[in-house]
C-alpha cells in the first residue's frame, strides 16, 4: 500500500510540474502545421497535433519563419 500511495503522489507532482508539456496546440498552429503539411507533401502524424511542443517543433522546422 505504501508503494501506492508514493507512486500516487509523485504522479500527481508530475500532473503539476509538468502538465504545460501535454497542453494542446491552438487552432492556428494546428491548421498552419496541416497547411504546411499538405503544400509539402511531409506526413503529419496526429500524435503531433495532439501535442503543443510537437507542433511547434515540426512549425519551427517546416514554417517560413520561427516562432519565438
Amino acid at each position: 500500500m505504501r508503494a501506492y500511495a508514493f507512486l500516487s503522489l509523485i504522479s500527481r507532482i508530475g500532473d503539476a510540474a509538468f502538465g504545460w508539456l501535454r497542453r494542446r496546440p491552438t487552432p492556428s498552429m494546428r491548421s498552419l502545421a496541416l497547411v504546411i503539411a499538405e503544400e509539402r507533401g511531409i506526413k503529419l502524424p496526429e500524435q503531433t497535433l495532439r501535442s503543443f511542443s510537437k507542433t511547434r517543433e515540426f512549425l519551427n522546422r517546416y514554417a517560413y519563419y520561427k516562432i519565438g
